[in-house]
């Protein structure tokens, strides 16, 4: 195959940009804190841990989704801003 390689979907408007970088901050704070909590409290029950270290997996990994959609979207030019065909 050749020519120019486009996204599936449609870019993110610039509100939608914006939302994704700042729902990506906050999740990457709120698992570092998550994080950072469970390492100050030696005695918190196995079930408690577990619940928590998965929370703050799932909360780096939905940062790094917005981070590269973001990402995707900078390095496409003006056809991945349009609907996909």
């Amino acid at each position: 195959m050749s020519g120019p390689v486009i996204p599936m979907f449609s870019a993110p408007s610039p509100q939608e940009r914006e939302a994704l970088d700042i729902t990506a901050g906050y999740l990457k704070r709120a698992g570092t804190e998550a994080a950072t909590r469970l390492m100050g409290v030696p005695s918190i029950d196995t079930g408690k841990a577990e619940l928590i270290e998965s929370l703050r997996n799932e909360m780096r990994e939905s940062a790094a989704l917005c981070e590269c959609l973001i990402d995707l979207f900078d390095g496409w030019g003006d056809d991945a801003r349009r609907s996909p065909r």
